[in-house]
């Protein structure tokens, strides 16, 4: 009667491949149950604001496995990704929370630069809440988007073609808390932005230049074209405008791009607003006539992206010293001592 009745039900183990399954038998029929793996129950916690930096760098270390091929050293971190990966676990600024943020950015860009309106992208809104927006004002060409996302926006070309209610539900979502991208991969300084909506001009122009700027200092730039996947292509630049030999995410182009008058300006400007950081990219527009100020951006790629050749993700890492981690214990080889007091202290409690 026992065999009987474990053939119509049972709980058991199987082994395959030297790996160990939970099995349900439910009348003669076996059912493999999926075992979540550690990777997988910590991101379910994700939002969770008692997730330990131990747990932290655990999802850390296997994104950037996942992403780029080999498990980053983010005690003692040398590539610029490493490094980037090592500033979301150490080092936290709340200036970072306002020129993440893409309303309150334009202002700190202002303020550090002293440079007129007319370098900032029209805004014809900010809203809390999609029920705020009155569509029939708007012209017949805007763009939507989230101020505390990436990739969160919406390109409208003609207004008599959009489904309202649709339109509404998906910014309903973009101001919900999975949609902070501090949750994709812990990106310091999105997490404390309150969420709006952000109405805005849709600009005409000819491409992207974006400053690397280490410590204090632009070094380096690259050019973005089209901006539209997948036809994107970029080309990486040093200050004296000399074409350098990476590929990052995007492929070359093979354009020749002259040296626009005002870039000495344009540069002037990243370095006024990057002083407070270790790094931080400095985006414009370029326009037809002028330039345009886009956005700061600090973790290029969430830190996730792999450079070609390979040792430029390591010369990029030489150029960015790290500061003191926020426990004021030194520089970059402290994490694990975090990790150990962090565990003590919940040992303790």
């Amino acid at each position: 009667m026992k065999k009987l009745l474990q053939n119509i039900f049972s709980v058991g183990n199987i082994y395959r491949n030297g790996k160990k399954f939970k099995v349900i038998t439910v009348a003669g029929l076996k059912i493999k149950i999926h075992k979540k793996s550690k990777l997988e129950k910590l991101l379910a916690r994700k939002y969770d604001p008692n997730l330990s930096l131990k747990d932290k760098k655990y999802i850390i270390e296997h994104q950037f496995e996942q992403a780029i091929g080999y498990k980053p050293n983010l005690d003692n971190p040398k590539t610029f990704n490493e490094k980037l990966n090592w500033l979301k676990l150490n080092y936290e600024n709340s200036l970072m929370s306002v020129c993440a943020d893409k309303v309150r950015a334009r202002d700190y860009f202002l303020e550090k630069t002293g440079a007129a309106p007319v370098h900032l992208v029209k805004q014809y809104g900010i809203y809390h809440r999609p029920e705020e927006i009155d569509f029939s004002s708007l012209p017949e060409q805007f763009v939507l988007k989230s101020n505390w996302g990436s990739g969160l926006q919406l390109i409208v070309k003609d207004k008599k073609s959009l489904e309202f209610e649709k339109v509404k539900n998906m910014m309903e979502s973009w101001l919900k808390k999975e949609s902070n991208h501090y949750y994709y991969s812990f990106e310091t300084g999105y997490r404390d932005i309150k969420p709006m909506i952000v109405c805005e001009e849709l600009l005409d122009f000819e491409y992207k230049l974006e400053f690397f700027c280490f410590n204090g200092k632009p070094e380096m730039f690259w050019i973005v074209f089209d901006d539209k996947t997948p036809n994107t292509s970029a080309n990486f630049y040093s200050l004296n405008w000399e074409k350098l030999p990476i590929v990052d995410h995007y492929p070359n182009f093979d354009k020749l791009i002259e040296k626009p008058v005002y870039f000495d300006k344009m540069l002037q400007f990243a370095q006024n607003v990057c002083k407070s950081f270790p790094f931080v990219r400095c985006d414009f527009y370029k326009t037809k006539d002028s330039f345009k100020f886009s956005e700061l951006t600090f973790f290029h790629w969430a830190g996730l992206e792999k450079f070609e050749p390979e040792e430029w993700d390591y010369k990029l890492g030489e150029m960015l010293t790290l500061p003191a981690s926020q426990n004021g214990e030194g520089g970059q080889d402290c994490l694990s001592d975090r990790i150990q007091k962090e565990n003590s202290l919940q040992t303790k409690l």
